[in-house]
This record gives C-alpha cells, structure tokens and sequence, in this order.
C-alpha cells in the first residue's frame, strides 16, 4: 500500500513537472512571438537604423494606424458615393491628368474626396488642357 502512495506521489510530480516545463516553453514561444511582431512593428512605423524607446516606436505606431484609418474612412465614404467619385474623376481617366478644375474656390472639406486621398497629380494642369477631352464637364458642387 505504501508502494502505491509513493508512485502515485512520484507521479503526480512527473505530471507537475512537465506542466511546468511546458508552460515555460509556451511562454519562451510566447515572448519570441511578441519580440518579432514588435521589431517588425518598429521597422515598419520607425525604418532607422537607430533604434527609437519602445514609448517612442508606440507612439509612432499609434500615428501611423491614425492615418491609416482616416484613409480608409475617406475610401469607405468614396465607396458609399460612387457617383461623386466618378462625378469628381470623369476627365482624369484619359491621359491621368487630375479631375480639379477650380482654383481654390472652396475649401478643404468641399474639394475633390479623391483629391484628398492623393490621387491627383503633383504638377497642376491649367483648365484648356483639360476641356480640350471630349463629353468632359467640371464636377458638379456637393
């Protein structure tokens, strides 16, 4: 009887034991996990060669998925209003050259939605270059 408690102990340890090692495996794994998906977050939101503080690569990290996320709320309000889009674009398809027109008439809010996702072009084209496309009418004020 006694032999019986004794290997039933010894087991329950060995059972102990290898839970333990385990769940120390598991956690290694774990933290080398969370080592690479940091260093890549950090090479993706800070590319130096000088490595920033961890506060600093967060912070940057933050800034980024801001932006990334107003971008695509504008994508997603284009994607509600098609007709504006294509309304906004109707001349930019033949030659690339950008759909804005008016010079500086309205403000930021009420210009071009694909203007502000930066789709238009960096060189400005003055407005017989564009008018000279056939069917092409300026986009209509929202």
């Amino acid at each position: 009887m006694a032999s019986r408690r004794n290997g039933s102990a010894g087991r329950k340890k060995e059972i102990a034991e290898h839970q333990k090692e385990r769940r120390r495996a598991l956690q290694a794994r774990h933290r080398a996990t969370l080592a690479g998906l940091f260093d890549n977050l950090r090479k993706v939101v800070c590319p130096l060669e000088k490595t920033p503080a961890k506060w600093k690569i967060l912070h940057h990290a933050k800034d980024f998925f801001q932006e990334q996320e107003a971008y695509l709320e504008k994508l997603l309000s284009l994607k509600a209003h098609p007709e504006t889009a294509l309304r906004a674009r109707s001349g930019s398809r033949v030659r690339g050259v950008p759909a804005r027109v008016t010079g500086g008439s309205g403000s930021s809010s009420e210009a071009d939605p694909a203007e502000d996702l930066g789709l238009s072009q960096s060189t400005p084209t003055s407005q017989p270059d564009i008018l000279e496309f056939e069917g092409w009418a300026p986009p209509l004020p929202l």
